[in-house]
């Protein structure tokens, strides 16, 4: 068996604290302002700054990522986003935070598109499948560290604004989170060369002729459209609900509480069918595409603050299987062409649906809240239309990873 030699703990830490940190502000903004009473448009204009810029960054930057190093790569980033949050616990000036947050994009280029390159190098050099429990080792760590990270923020928020209702606390907490994550930045490896000796190489072929993987065959675009609509969902959820709990007069703490629901559902989900084919994913996301309007036509229609928590585990079971589907598309894409492109398209599509979700449902929400929710299951009805016709291109069957060795048999359309 080939020893899984990767210091693994690293990683999962610094996943866990970067969203720790992202994911408490992102809730921590739009309460503060909503609740100095701004205009939902600003705020959805203030949620999205960081990712106007992180649009770009990951392509901009990823031509520097293995010349720079991975572990410097992740050392910038975390070193810039410390900055912006020691700033932040000074001044809560809306024009201040929107550039503030921009820079959070620039840095943020440098963080999750290199760590799912690191990801995906690992996983090529170290998973040689005669294990199954080494061979999904890194991607599960790094999944369930991501959304422990998001249910711990949730979970600590909704505890600090239950005895405590003065949100700027948040603010502190995530600039704790920063500290740590600084910190821990510092224990990251780049992954070592691989040996190419030939006693190496004659044992690691044994090994692969051993192993079965999935050979699938998808549009390449597929991934992309698919987390686009993931980061948008979420995007808008983030905004809206806060929006409505404060028209109904609900307990503060409710939006951590349910966002915090919300990663329960999703992190189960997300562990369970992380490991799943990419063919019966496709038909999960087929289900989920019915289930989500349904959802978002609850979010309009309901005033009931249980049904919302209800609401919130419903969305997080069934929007995670639309990023299990495409995170697993875009690890093959990248062992197969041995190449990190495909990490930065998939940031970048992510980020687009953050950054349109907030503007576009901010604008709606300007108008009527419940609208807003409305005009989400309709975009996702039309998608669930085109996902329809289109999944019958994918495909996939059962072959050894030999035969995929050969760089001319790339099987993608």
């Amino acid at each position: 068996m080939v020893e899984y030699n990767y210091r693994i703990y690293p990683v999962v830490l610094i996943t866990f604290l970067k969203i720790a940190v992202g994911f408490t502000l992102e809730l921590a903004i739009p309460l503060y302002y909503i609740g100095i009473g701004m205009n939902p448009i600003y705020i959805g204009l203030i949620t999205s700054a960081s990712w106007i810029v992180y649009l770009f960054s990951p392509l901009a930057l990823s031509k520097y990522y293995l010349r720079i190093g991975i572990k410097r790569c992740l050392l910038i980033s975390v070193s810039g986003s410390f900055f912006i949050l020691f700033m932040i616990q000074f001044t809560l000036e809306p024009l201040i935070v929107f550039f503030l947050f921009i820079g959070e994009g620039l840095f943020a280029g440098f963080f999750w598109p290199v760590l799912i390159t690191n990801i995906s190098i690992v996983t090529a050099r170290d998973n040689v499948c005669e294990d199954d429990s080494q061979q999904d080792k890194l991607t599960r760590s790094y999944n369930l560290a991501w959304n422990i990270g998001a249910i711990f923020s949730y979970l600590t928020g909704t505890i600090l604004l239950l005895f405590i209702s003065d949100i700027t606390v948040i603010f502190r907490l995530s600039f704790i989170y920063a500290i740590g994550l600084v910190f821990f930045a510092f224990f990251i490896e780049d992954p070592k060369p691989e040996k190419n000796d030939a006693k190496t190489m004659v044992a690691k072929k044994k090994l692969i002729e051993k192993c079965d993987q999935e050979k699938v065959s998808f549009p390449k675009y597929l991934p992309y459209l698919i987390i686009f609509l993931n980061g948008f969902l979420i995007g808008a959820l983030i905004l809206l609900y806060p929006l409505k709990a404060n028209q109904l007069n609900f307990v503060y703490y409710s939006t951590f509480l349910f966002n915090f629901f919300r990663m329960i559902g999703q992190t189960l989900t997300i562990y369970k069918t992380i490991g799943f084919s990419i063919k019966r994913l496709s038909k999960l996301v087929l289900i989920s595409l019915i289930v989500l309007p349904l959802s978002f036509l609850g979010y309009g229609l309901n005033i009931n603050i249980i049904i919302f928590g209800i609401l919130f585990i419903i969305f997080g079971i069934f929007v995670s299987i639309m990023y299990s589907i495409s995170f697993n598309m875009v690890v093959y894409q990248n062992i197969i062409e041995y190449t990190a492109k495909y990490s930065s398209f998939f940031e970048t599509s992510s980020g687009l649906g953050f950054f349109l979700a907030p503007i576009i449902t901010g604008i709606i929400a300007g108008i009527n809240v419940d609208i807003a929710f409305f005009f989400l299951g309709i975009i996702t009805t039309f998608f669930l239309i085109f996902f329809f016709i289109i999944r019958k291109k994918i495909s996939s069957e059962k072959t050894l990873v030999s035969d995929n060795l050969n760089r001319d048999n790339i099987f993608l359309e």
